[in-house]
């Protein structure tokens, strides 16, 4: 049985020495196009180096760490379309401040129930206030 995977970072620019920090990615798959990574993982002895064309999945949940040996260009997929990780950050190097390439989505049906209840609130106004005029 074939797994669909969905495109959590397509291509991804690591610089050498940059590093990404994906908090509970587990299942997520690592894949550099152009260049090499070392991945270590929470609570995990065993660190993996991977060249471009190889792919490595996440068996953790926790903090996986993934640094640029050389400039690198990463893909990141999840079998999981709604979410693949609680958060990823991408460190440059020279720089202190991390970038968020990804967010995951808010649970929809719970965007869907505060708009209904935001249109709700608002069709209310709008017939109170035709009301007052007519």
């Amino acid at each position: 049985m074939q797994r669909s995977e969905y495109v959590v970072c397509g291509n991804l620019r690591l610089p050498r020495g940059s590093a990404l920090r994906i908090d509970d990615g587990r299942e997520m798959n690592v894949c550099p196009w152009t260049g090499s990574l070392w991945i270590t993982q929470e609570r995990e002895n065993r660190d993996v180096i991977l060249e471009a064309g190889q792919w490595f999945r996440i068996e953790r949940e926790g903090l996986t760490l993934v640094q640029a040996l050389e400039d690198s260009a990463v893909a990141l997929t999840s079998p999981h379309e709604d979410a693949s990780a609680k958060s990823i950050q991408v460190v440059r190097t020279g720089t202190v401040v991390p970038k968020r390439p990804y967010q995951p989505l808010p649970d929809w049906r719970s965007t869907a129930a505060a708009l209904k209840a935001k249109f709700t609130n608002l069709r209310a106004e709008i017939l109170g206030v035709l009301v007052r005029l007519g």
